[in-house]
């Protein structure tokens, strides 16, 4: 029975290990993304491994019938999946700061915040653009602080591409609905002005909800303005949400390496839970030898 229980602890252990160090891996990935589209937003495509070892824990249950097929948010070729930045998503109280890749997929809303297909292009004047993105998985995922967002707060939304433009939106309303719902508030049609429309799982009201944040242009009848490159803002609330992300150069290394190190820190663990064990039930029947 010991061993059994050591080894269904072990693999327990492995597998926490590792939503951690993948969760370390999209996070890395994505970053050295978002380095490269602010240094040549021109470059718009971006390759990202194709599989299911880097997956967000618990992606299968979010909504996935509101997900696109895999197939229609890039081109896939061997091990890696070619996905385009359309743009950059930024709010600032929030601090948060994410790439939004076209179509909204499982492996688009691993490495930042996904574009729902059925909605309307960036920038329409009278459309619903919508995007959504993850929120739990350690904290470091794309909408992990969108819950704290208030009514007013400013959202700064930029195309990315050979002309780079950008608008800020004004948080006006955020609401609680069930996923059902969602298709309808979330498609091209559902509004008749220019509106933002951010969505998120969250828990609070209940299992299976989501949080939709609307967002309208904070100058109305206003395009979008070309600048020159893309720069972060200030917050308009003076506050930051704390950010949550991964500074850890431990998982800086590979699956294989990174396994081999939690087995080796495991079994040492192990033996020295095991000492302790018989250390105790010494004391335990010199106690009863006593009596």
């Amino acid at each position: 029975m010991t061993a059994v229980a050591s080894a269904v602890f072990l693999c327990s252990c492995l597998l926490a290990f590792w939503d951690v160090f993948a969760a370390y891996k999209r996070y890395a990935l994505k970053e050295s993304a978002v380095e490269q589209i602010e240094e040549t937003p021109e470059s718009v495509v971006f390759e990202f491994p194709d599989t299911d070892l880097y997956s967000v824990s618990g992606e299968t249950g979010q909504a996935k019938d509101l997900l696109s097929v895999l197939s229609d948010a890039g081109e896939y070729s061997g091990k890696y999946a070619e996905l385009k930045c359309i743009g950059m998503l930024e709010i600032p109280s929030l601090d948060i700061y994410e790439p939004i890749w076209e179509g909204a997929s499982e492996l688009t809303l691993r490495y930042g915040l996904g574009h729902f297909d059925l909605s309307s292009e960036i920038f329409d004047p009278r459309g619903n653009f919508s995007v959504m993105g993850h929120r739990y998985a350690y904290g470091n995922e794309a909408f992990t602080r969108l819950p704290q967002i208030e009514t007013g707060d400013s959202v700064w939304l930029t195309q990315t591409g050979f002309e780079i433009s950008q608008k800020k939106y004004v948080v006006v309303r955020k609401d609680f609905v069930t996923p059902e719902e969602l298709p309808e508030i979330l498609s091209a049609g559902a509004q008749t002005a220019e509106t933002l429309t951010l969505t998120t799982c969250v828990r609070e009201n209940g299992d299976k909800w989501r949080m939709v944040v609307t967002c309208r242009p904070a100058e109305k009848n206003t395009p979008a303005v070309v600048v020159s490159k893309i720069e972060k803002h200030d917050s308009n609330r003076g506050d930051y949400a704390q950010n949550s992300g991964f500074d850890l150069s431990l998982f800086d290394m590979g699956p294989v390496a990174f396994f081999a190190l939690c087995s080796v820190l495991l079994f040492f663990v192990l033996l020295l839970g095991k000492g302790c064990f018989r250390i105790v039930k010494k004391k335990v029947l010199r106690r009863k030898i006593r009596a």
